[in-house]
């Protein structure tokens, strides 16, 4: 991007409740796919669903119970579950597949093997950083939509699967480049225009913060 001197846009999120909020169908069927045994699937599933959970206090263990309702069965995996990562792992590989069926984000071409590389996000646990650069003589209007497109992408994704993102943790920023005199220069915010809006854990838009280039 810098070498070419291209617009770019990352967006930073981070979901609520990562491992609690969990769809057991979306999770059970994104396993599958990825060759995970039915047997181990429903194992995970109904194990959650159908436990019951206790509040153990210094002053020992409580009478009362939640879970245990079969009309309104738990999801998630839980937290300390070893079973709860690989089950939010397989969901989130299927998520990006779908993101990169239609908007690669960023694609690499290497110089000398002129292997491409495909890439829409990187993702740690329940923080997610998604890209999407600029094409060759494309506006940055024309940028902004298509970032906006795949964030909505992003967004239904993970509310279709139980995910949420935490709004107090997003922010985003666009890098493009001006050449003055005899070198060129980043653009500041008050330079370019741009908005970016996405649900929050209420279904309701909010435009996200935007950060400088540089800013951390």
């Amino acid at each position: 991007m810098r070498l070419l001197r291209l617009p770019g846009i990352g967006f930073a999120s981070d979901l609520m409740n990562f491992y609690d909020r969990t769809v057991h169908t979306a999770g059970a069927l994104s396993m599958y796919a990825l060759g995970v045994p039915a047997n181990a699937v429903k194992c995970l599933s109904t194990t959650v669903q159908t436990m019951r959970n206790y509040i153990r206090t210094g002053y020992g263990d409580s009478t009362h119970y939640y879970g245990f309702d079969i009309n309104e069965p738990l999801q998630g995996g839980g937290q300390g579950n070893p079973a709860a990562s690989p089950m939010r792992t397989a969901l989130t590989i299927t998520i990006f597949k779908i993101l990169s069926m239609h908007e690669p984000g960023i694609t690499i071409i290497a110089s000398i093997s002129l292997a491409i590389t495909i890439l829409s996000a990187i993702m740690y646990v329940d923080d997610t950083d998604i890209f999407v650069f600029s094409y060759l003589d494309e506006s940055n209007e024309s940028l902004l939509q298509r970032a906006q497109e795949m964030d909505n992408r992003w967004t239904g994704a993970l509310w279709a699967t139980g995910g949420v993102l935490r709004p107090e943790k997003l922010w985003w920023y666009l890098m493009d480049f001006k050449w003055i005199g005899s070198k060129w220069k980043y653009v500041s915010i008050g330079e370019t225009n741009g908005d970016k809006q996405v649900p929050n854990h209420l279904g309701t838009k909010i435009s996200v913060q935007r950060i400088e280039h540089n800013q951390k």
